[in-house]
């Protein structure tokens, strides 16, 4: 019975091993589900049979890692209020959105037109929103992210009981060699393939072989590297230990390093064979697929735990042997890359680290300040799986929502806080001492061929950690969890009466608490994880396969289907199916006028102008789209509708801005003030990464009638993103008036000229007005760089200060020594100042700098005429014809 449930467990473990890394490295949730239910037949194989046989399961790094897992369970436990307030991560995030969303309510009030009553939409809530009261802000991603980290757990611990035996130990590392060495060769065929032929469709430009981040690659070839060495270490030793081969092989001794090294060159040739061979191009190969994903972090990850390894060799004596391998490798590795033309890039990207790590403004460092810059998320986290969301109302990044901390370590304190941090470092802290001491509980241990590929392994993705997030991809962990797992279990005594390291018997509930903890946690998972796979084909098809026209009848289904319950991410994801939906009818509709473009009807048959024109937006454009959007009764509910399934996953995490966007997309007049109040304060708190979504959500406000609000929004934006300043001219005198825009914009003179440029060329009517008003005196002694001359140099040429503009003429031209047009228009305004001799100076520079204008020539001749004429009369005016002196010119009648 037992052989039978080891072979089971077995068989299932190398199939998933071998399967892992093919579709996106398992990073769906669809994956994941499959994943979880094939490793808990595995774990449940593997516990039947260490039951029958006796075997011991504990060890401290299972213990750290079940404590990690038990904690983010626990995180997701609902908490009286007051302790909530207390500890809660969302608490403070709950106590911002109320305070911004009184604000919020007291302007919707004041703006409301005089013919409604005061109150008059202040009705019971529509869609009522509870923020869930517990450490984690997303208790559901919480759940289905701690049952696939007790997946990993599982597979640790199984993997333990079923490669205790040294030939499914040698089989386990073949399979994880031979599969990352499979995955190299597709990914390095990708590189060098002029169509960048992929196996599978990937949705980013910066994947490598069948993993979406090319950073998540290096970490899975490390231990593909890592089982081959440990392979090769093995076959080395056994071959060594053959005492009928040892009898012919004659050593001599040396005598200098140059002998010796060539003596050890030629004991590698004499003893490779076939084998041998084999693996040494394996991990040849996988070393020219970490360096060809031109990841950085993966890279020098790589060459760290090399260096570690080959310092443990040393302490084991066999420098000579490792060194000459390790430089026979390194020079096959070099003729791969420039046979490959590789080496070029590879050296171009590793050129730009110095660079990045010196910077200030590098991205990871921003993300990671952000990250620690909450203090409520110090003790106890925000909840695993959970920093994506954590992150999103923390000031200090831009420009992309950031799913991961690009570090580990920082990831694990946002999520786990300062006492799940302490519980992981302790389970590392034990495992790094059980790499480095060798011989510890068995004579055998220091010819474990897991030891080495273990200790490669590890050391390479603890140090890439430091600067990546791709321990938590499937692939990875998975594997990561086979080998460190055969690792740790395989050196424990079995039997009846099994013995651990201090020689006290193993606690057999200590066993059955771990188990009984896995599965619990597996468990309880599996509901919210479903609910995220039956939610991700709608997101794949909305985001990635050409959206609601390319997928509308697959998508219309999912909305004619009964659900009797819904998840919250599948409610949400249905309301962007309703919303494209509604888009699509009013964009089909028979009123648009005949002659109306399709790009301008596309334009105005979004969700949320057609949400703002239901709200009351005043007379005018979205007025008549309110009629078009009429015309099909289905419009109006389904949009309603989306709303209200917006507001069911805002309830399952307030900080997904993609759920309050969609209840503001869907908002045709059904919330209350203080709903709509506090919708716009998540969104406004929510939406820093993302300045084009709340430059839209601002718009939106002024169209809907909602003016106040959509001041502030826009107040807000400028002063975090200044570059989105441009923008709002797109709204000066349609809604917003010079007075409201002295008030939105900052006080930096250089935005306001951008401002007056966009006015300008937008030919706004108020654009004189406002470009008239800028006071440019003080920016001739300010600026300091090239831009803001130019700046300079426009807004004065349009307010009619000619002295300024000459003055920043006469800048650039002295900043930009090859610019001949700056040069020519710098004459021609000395040439109406009257300051001839300078005009020909610089008209002179211009013609020397660009002698192929013919133009530049005939004008300097001008100049040059002019100036003679000039001066003849200044004399004649000075002298006269008979000497005598007087004032004016002498008119000579021929």
């Amino acid at each position: 019975m037992a052989n039978a449930l080891l072979w089971t467990g077995r068989l299932l473990a190398l199939g998933l091993l071998l399967a892992c890394p093919w579709y996106y490295a398992m990073t769906t949730w669809t994956s994941q589900i499959w994943m979880v239910g094939i490793v808990g037949l595995i774990f449940l194989s593997a516990i039947a049979a260490a039951r029958l046989q006796r075997l011991p399961l504990s060890t401290p790094i299972a213990w750290s890692l079940i404590s990690l897992a038990t904690m983010a369970t626990l995180q997701s436990v609902p908490l009286p209020h007051s302790i909530w307030r207390l500890i809660g991560a969302g608490a403070n995030f709950q106590q911002q959105v109320d305070e911004l969303g009184r604000e919020y309510e007291a302007l919707l009030e004041k703006n409301r037109p005089e013919s409604e009553p005061a109150g008059s939409n202040t009705n019971p809530p529509s869609i009522p929103i509870s923020a869930p009261q517990s450490i984690s802000i997303y208790p559901l991603q919480t759940r289905a992210s701690a049952a696939v980290f007790a997946s990993a757990i599982a597979m640790l611990i199984a993997s333990g009981v079923l490669f205790r035996d040294t030939r499914w130990m040698l089989a386990l590392l073949s399979v994880l060699s031979i599969t990352t060495l499979l995955n190299g060769l597709l990914g390095v065929f990708q590189s060098v393939a002029w169509n960048r032929w992929t196996l599978l469709e990937m949705q980013t430009d910066a994947y490598f072989s069948t993993f979406v981040s090319r950073n998540s690659a290096p970490q899975y070839y490390a231990i593909g590297i890592g089982a081959t060495v440990g392979l090769l270490a093995w076959w080395t030793k056994r071959r060594g230990g053959d005492a009928a081969d040892r009898r012919y092989h004659v050593r001599y001794p040396a005598v200098n390093a140059f002998a010796r090294l060539r003596r050890r060159l030629e004991e590698l040739v004499t003893d490779l064979d076939t084998l041998s061979v084999c693996n040494v191009f394996a991990v040849t190969f996988l070393f020219v697929a970490v360096l060809a994903t031109t990841s950085r972090g993966g890279i020098l990850a790589c060459i760290g735990s090399t260096l570690i390894l080959l310092v443990m060799s040393v302490a084991n004596k066999g420098l000579g042997r490792s060194s000459v391998l390790l430089g026979t490798i390194a020079a096959v590795v070099l003729i791969l890359l420039t046979s490959l033309e590789l080496d070029d890039v590879i050296l171009k990207r590793l050129g730009t680290i110095s660079s990045e790590a010196t910077s200030v403004a590098n991205p990871r460092y921003r993300l990671w300040l952000a990250a620690l810059s909450n203090p409520h998320d110090w003790l106890l986290g925000c909840g695993m799986g959970t920093f994506h969301f954590a992150v999103l109302p923390r000031e200090g990044f831009q420009g992309s929502w950031a799913y991961h901390a690009e570090n580990v370590y920082i990831e694990v304190l946002t999520e786990f806080g300062f006492v799940g941090l302490s519980i992981a470092v302790v389970g590392l802290a034990w495992l790094l001492r059980r790499l480095r001491v060798s011989g510890v509980t068995s004579k055998t241990r220091s010819g474990d061929p897991t030891r080495p590929a273990a200790i490669f392994a590890v050391a390479a993705i603890a140090l890439q950690s430091f600067v990546d997030f791709s321990l938590i991809v499937p692939a990875v962990f998975l594997s990561l969890a086979a080998l460190v797992g055969c690792f740790c279990l395989r050196c424990l005594p079995s039997g009846h009466s099994p013995k651990t390291e201090k020689g006290s018997p193993p606690s057999p509930w200590k066993d059955r608490l771990l188990v009984a903890l896995v599965v619990a946690i597996m468990a309880q998972g599996v509901t919210p994880l479903l609910g995220f796979a039956a939610a991700e084909p709608i997101e794949w098809r909305m985001k990635y396969l050409g959206g609601y026209e390319a997928n509308r009848d697959l998508l219309d289904r999912y909305l004619e289907a009964p659900r009797t319950e819904t998840t919250p991410e599948l409610s949400l994801q249905i309301a962007r199916v309703r919303q494209a939906q509604a888009e699509r009818l009013v964009l089909d509709s028979s009123r648009w006028p005949a002659e109306l473009p399709t790009e301008i009807r596309a334009a105005f048959s979004e969700a949320d102008k057609i949400s703002a024109a239901f709200r009351g937006a005043p007379a005018g454009t979205l007025s008549e789209l309110k009629d078009i959007a009429s015309a099909d009764e289905s419009v109006l509910p389904a949009l309603r509708r989306s709303a209200v399934e917006g507001a069911q996953a805002v309830s399952a995490c307030p900080h997904d801005w993609r759920a309050s966007w969609a209840i503001a997309r869907g908002d045709c007049g059904q919330l209350s003030t203080t709903e709509r109040a506090e919708n716009y304060a998540r969104l406004v708190l929510l939406t820093y990464h993302y300045p084009q979504l709340r430059q839209k959500l601002g718009t939106v406000a002024f169209w809907a009638g909602e003016r106040s609000i959509g001041l502030d929004v826009w107040r807000r934006l400028i002063a975090a993103t200044p570059g989105q300043a441009v923008q709002i001219a797109e709204l000066v005198g349609t809604h917003v008036s010079l007075s409201e825009l002295n008030q939105v914009l900052p006080k930096s003179p250089w935005i306001r000229i951008r401002v007056a440029q966009r006015l300008v060329a937008n030919k706004n009517p108020l654009a004189q007005e406002f470009t008239e008003s800028l006071d440019l005196a003080p920016l001739q002694w300010t600026a300091n760089s090239l831009t803001q001359w130019k700046l300079l140099v426009w807004a004065a040429s349009h307010s009619g200060s000619a002295e300024i503009e000459i003055r920043a003429l006469t800048r650039i031209a002295e900043l930009a020594p090859t610019d001949h047009q700056t040069r020519h228009r710098l004459a021609r305004l000395l040439e109406n100042a009257d300051k001839l001799e300078d005009a020909i100076h610089w008209m002179e520079q211009a013609v020397r700098r660009s002698r192929s204008i013919p133009q530049y020539v005939e004008y300097l001749e001008h100049l040059k005429k002019k100036l003679q004429a000039s001066s003849k009369v200044e004399k004649v005016g000075k002298t006269g014809l008979n000497g005598h002196t007087f004032d004016g010119p002498t008119v000579v009648d021929s």
